[in-house]
């Protein structure tokens, strides 16, 4: 029976550095971590790649920050009208010794009700 950790990215600051609870080549790693420039009180997304160097899958489920006040794993996607939808999502899943992708249509964690402006460091 696969055992799944559960893991959580926290920490979102002020210039959008993510961390994870990691070490390296042993845990779970957030890498390329960015975020399209957002004004205050409105929303925005997060992206990054989430690495997983551990030989047994695992599980995104929460992310939290002090720039928002709301934080929610999302997915968007097409849906049958052709329109494109963002979905909450429970969690993200993680591979052993894999790599799962949020980037723009597609996974993202969103942060609503931004305290202050997201800007370019």
């Amino acid at each position: 029976m696969k055992t799944s950790w559960k893991i959580l990215i926290a920490t979102l600051s002020v210039g959008l550095f993510l961390s994870a609870c990691q070490s390296k080549m042993t845990g779970i790693e957030a890498i390329e971590i960015w975020a399209r420039p957002a004004i205050k009180d409105g929303n925005g997304a997060v992206y990054m790649a989430v690495k997983n160097h551990s030989d047994q899958a695992d599980e995104l489920v929460a992310a939290l920050t002090d720039v928002a006040n709301v934080v929610e794993l999302h997915k968007s996607e097409v849906n049958d009208q052709g329109v494109m939808v963002m979905l909450k999502q429970d969690s993200f899943p993680l591979p052993a010794r894999g790599e799962f992708l949020l980037e723009p249509g597609g996974y993202h964690i969103m942060v609503l009700g931004l305290k202050r402006d997201l800007k370019w460091c």
